[in-house]
């Protein structure tokens, strides 16, 4: 397990290239330069628009892409991207963790209209940092193309693991984001404690929560699976 820091954070703004993080069952685990930051932010509008499609109908609208692409290289230096991928360098899946500044709003803000400090101040809740939790995503075409063993279930569960590992490092970060009711249930199944913190609504097609995962929560989960480290 590689350690999380002050120092890290800095190395993170400056990372230019994938940083490969270890070989697992013939993919590469790495941390996400920005020189491979706009193809991940399309690797994820794909896969988004194949999965909502099918099962939503939902349909991107104009611009769609270019506004991913924009808001994550607005929020890479406050970010971890970790991916698995091929060794032609083809992404199979991801996920990304970004910190909470004053410069930067979530949706969870934005669409979901919540003032996070006085959500959490209201139900007596510490809090340090914010980090929200996003661009979760896993080509199941890839990943059977690929010459692995690997699951989606498997892989998730590292993407997991390290994005938690992230968050974890100061008492009383915790995770916020949204959740579709596929997500949530999964999530809930998988063993970590999700919250939510109100009402749905219709987004990207479906109905999706605001939704927040304590520290101690993720320490729990990360305990008990301790062997993805």
């Amino acid at each position: 397990m590689y350690s999380i820091n002050e120092k890290s954070t800095a190395k993170n703004q400056a990372l230019t290239e994938d940083k490969v993080l270890s070989i697992i069952d013939g993919l590469i685990f790495c941390q996400v330069g920005r020189k491979s930051l706009e193809k991940y932010s399309k690797f994820v509008y794909d896969v988004y628009v194949d999965s909502y499609k099918k099962r939503n109908g939902w349909e991107p609208v104009d611009g769609e892409l270019e506004h991913m692409i924009q808001e994550d290289k607005e929020q890479f230096e406050h970010s971890y991207y970790f991916a698995f991928k091929t060794h032609e360098g083809e992404f199979v899946g991801g996920a990304k963790v970004t910190k909470k500044v004053p410069s930067l709003d979530f949706a969870i803000e934005t669409e979901f209209n919540y003032n996070l400090k006085e959500f959490f101040e209201m139900g007596n809740i510490p809090t340090r940092d914010f980090w929200h939790m996003g661009r979760t995503a896993i080509n199941k075409y890839t990943l059977q193309a690929a010459e692995t063993k690997l699951s989606s279930v498997q892989i998730l569960d590292k993407l997991m693991w390290e994005c938690y590992n992230v968050v974890t490092q100061e008492e009383h970060n915790m995770i916020i984001g949204e959740a579709d009711a596929m997500a949530y249930r999964i999530y809930r199944v998988k063993g970590v404690h999700v919250q939510r913190m109100g009402e749905g609504i219709d987004y990207l097609g479906s109905i999706t929560y605001p939704v927040f995962i304590l520290g101690k929560d993720l320490k729990s989960w990360m305990n008990i699976n301790s062997h993805l480290s």
